[in-house]
């Protein structure tokens, strides 16, 4: 019952219904294997969807998105008590919408636990503009409770269910993109360089193009959870430098590129067809 109560609280299951009802009913002598299957299989799916979203726009974009995936396993994660009552009113009373999960971020383990980064008052937070909504992304990234994860931001048009696309990316009977690679991504659209390298500390090599952080796959893992506390912290250790505009993307190219050299990190680049822009 503790490490059921403790997976709750500290990863967030996608369904936490059924996650207590499986830490609640588990000594109970009509609550057989097969419910405790079906309730922890419920609780922490192995593919689900996530988004980030702050502010009625952003909100309603979000949901948009996530209707249509349809697929049950989809978590909106807000930043203000305001985003979380919109999330759960813009919730559709659909069967695709029937275990989605509206999500507070603030109430999470991690944002807790980084709360020297992640408070009203926070350097970090109060860097720039963008800065709230760039760490919600960050660790609505981190905190994911799924197997496999699909980040997406909100202005994306998804195309298949995610079901769909899992099965293309386990296309083999032995190995698929996931049981290989860490972390899926597509290269960014402007990331055709104008010129040479720049001769930051991190410096790219030639042959590196930096990757769109709208649209990530990957594979829950202690090497993908130390790549984005490292984004993180690469965010905010900057956020302090007079170039900081308050975009994410960059910190997360350096980060992924640190760790490929240095953690052996297993990276794929998609298709742009995976983040087709129009």
């Amino acid at each position: 019952v503790y490490v059921l109560e403790q997976l709750h609280s500290r990863s967030g299951a996608a369904n936490g219904e059924r996650a207590r009802s499986a830490a609640c009913r588990i000594r109970d002598p009509d609550y057989t294997l097969r419910h405790f299957h079906d309730d922890v299989a419920a609780a922490f799916p192995e593919l689900g969807a996530i988004y980030a979203a702050t502010g009625h726009m952003s909100l309603l974009q979000a949901t948009e998105s996530a209707g249509r995936l349809d697929t049950p396993h989809v978590i909106i994660n807000t930043l203000l008590p305001d985003d979380l009552a919109m999330c759960k009113l813009l919730k559709p009373n659909t069967k695709a919408a029937h275990r989605w999960e509206c999500k507070d971020v603030t109430a999470s383990f991690a944002w807790k636990q980084y709360r020297e980064l992640t408070a009203d008052g926070a350097p970090c937070r109060g860097a720039h503009a963008l800065a709230p909504s760039r760490l919600l992304k960050m660790f609505s990234i981190l905190t994911s409770p799924f197997k496999v994860s699909i980040f997406l931001d909100t202005d994306t048009a998804p195309c298949h269910s995610l079901e769909t696309l899992y099965t293309q990316l386990r296309a083999t009977d032995s190995n698929g993109l996931l049981d290989v690679y860490d972390v899926l991504m597509v290269p960014a659209r402007e990331a055709v360089r104008a010129g040479p390298a720049s001769k930051a500390s991190w410096a790219e090599p030639a042959a590196w193009t930096q990757l769109n952080s709208g649209v990530i796959v990957w594979s829950s893992r202690a090497i993908t959870k130390k790549l984005w506390q490292r984004w993180i912290a690469l965010y905010c250790s900057e956020s302090s430098t007079k170039d900081f505009n308050g975009g994410d993307q960059h910190f997360l190219s350096q980060a992924l590129l640190r760790m490929v050299r240095e953690d052996r990190l297993q990276l794929y680049q998609l298709l742009p067809q995976w983040n087709f822009r129009s």
